[in-house]
């Protein structure tokens, strides 16, 4: 895999990108270049270069496209980077993200300023406006305590623990990655997701998706166990 690096000082901006949508790359150059900051850019897996079968999905997974699995699993490889760099904390964006100005936060104090136990911060200012169980449970200046958070993954923070915690128990697609976040999130005795009052991060609204939703993942047999769940939630 190959991967485009800022200045060689420790890395803990990854900007997930298909090398295929050149634009949309040359778009991230330019935002993040702007900041001064150490980034890498790394290849995002592309489900019309993956043979089907290497995107399977088990029986009980939601309905996937091969798209929605590629990005699943691309957004594993940055989750991975924490472990490999030894990192605490990390930024995730995709590449079609726009910085955005903010009077109290940077990308450059943001990972300083966070909240104790903080494993996850959206870094958009979407709320409630598509997502309408979005919940805020504690205020803040700056940061707000939500549960359940918004869907999105254009741009977030993530703690070394939660990316372990979903690399050691959610390595398998089973819903899209943003998803995964908010179902984690409704577990607030575990974790700590956060969003901000003022974004540091928008997307690029007039671009489509370069998520492949056409093809749906191929879905595995049924084990044995899931027969059994099935049966018995029917009963």
């Amino acid at each position: 895999m190959s991967a485009i690096r800022g200045p060689v000082i420790q890395t803990r901006i990854f900007i997930l990108s298909l090398a295929r949508e050149r634009n949309r790359r040359l778009h991230a150059l330019a935002q993040i270049r702007q900041t001064g900051l150490a980034f890498e850019i790394v290849d995002a897996l592309d489900s019309r270069m993956l043979r089907p079968e290497l995107m399977e999905v088990p029986a009980s997974a939601w309905s996937l496209s091969n798209g929605e699995v590629a990005c699943y699993l691309s957004h594993l490889r940055l989750l991975q980077r924490l472990s490999d760099y030894d990192l605490d904390y990390a930024i995730i964006l995709e590449d079609d993200f726009v910085l955005q100005e903010s009077s109290s936060l940077s990308l450059s104090t943001v990972l300083d300023r966070l909240p104790a136990g903080a494993d996850h911060v959206q870094l958009n200012d979407t709320k409630d406006k598509v997502f309408d169980q979005y919940r805020r449970l504690e205020s803040g200046q700056v940061f707000n305590r939500v549960s359940p958070t918004n869907v999105g993954s254009y741009g977030y923070v993530v703690s070394r623990k939660l990316a372990d915690y979903i690399l050691s128990h959610h390595s398998i697609p089973k819903m899209p990655i943003d998803h995964l976040f908010i179902e984690l999130s409704r577990r607030t005795d575990e974790f700590g997701f956060y969003d901000l009052n003022e974004r540091l991060i928008g997307f690029l609204a007039d671009e489509p998706s370069c998520i492949d939703r056409m093809e749906q993942a191929q879905r595995a047999r049924k084990t044995l166990r899931e027969w059994w769940d099935e049966r018995w939630i029917r009963r």
